[in-house]
């Protein structure tokens, strides 16, 4: 039940980031009739008007949205479960700061340590959020 209320909360956050960074990166482009010529009928060709991909736009909307959004998607996402769960401010803050940049990226400690940032199990055992926060040691 606490995941779906935080993705009831979280889901529109990620929404409206999304449409922000498609309002600044456009995804697609539609070409300009540059010829100034109309086909038959006064239309124009229905190939040269339809919307192409924008590349660069795309490869930067993925960029930012995997480093920028994914980090601050963690972080809301370890609020919004400790906040659902009672904890208080402090344990929540310290499980924030436990969170490497690397494993967010990654998906695991680099140094080959057999724990790994999963949601696998949300049981609350010895520490708050253990199974899917990796506790420094």
């Amino acid at each position: 039940m606490q995941f779906t209320t935080c993705a009831f909360i979280v889901s529109p956050l990620g929404y409206l980031w999304l449409e922000s960074l498609e309002s600044w990166f456009p995804g697609t482009v539609t070409p300009e009739n540059n010829s100034g010529k109309a086909k038959k009928g006064g239309r124009g060709d229905p190939e040269a008007q339809k919307p192409r991909l924008n590349v660069t736009n795309t490869v930067a909307k993925v960029i930012i949205d995997q480093t920028i959004g994914g980090a601050w998607n963690t972080v809301l996402f370890i609020m919004t479960m400790g906040m659902l769960q009672g904890l208080n401010y402090d344990v929540i803050q310290n499980e924030i700061q436990q969170v490497r940049i690397v494993e967010m990226v990654l998906g695991h400690d680099p140094r080959g340590s057999s724990q790994m940032l999963a949601v696998s199990g949300c049981s609350l055992g010895d520490e708050p959020f253990q199974g899917y926060i990796k506790a420094d040691t």
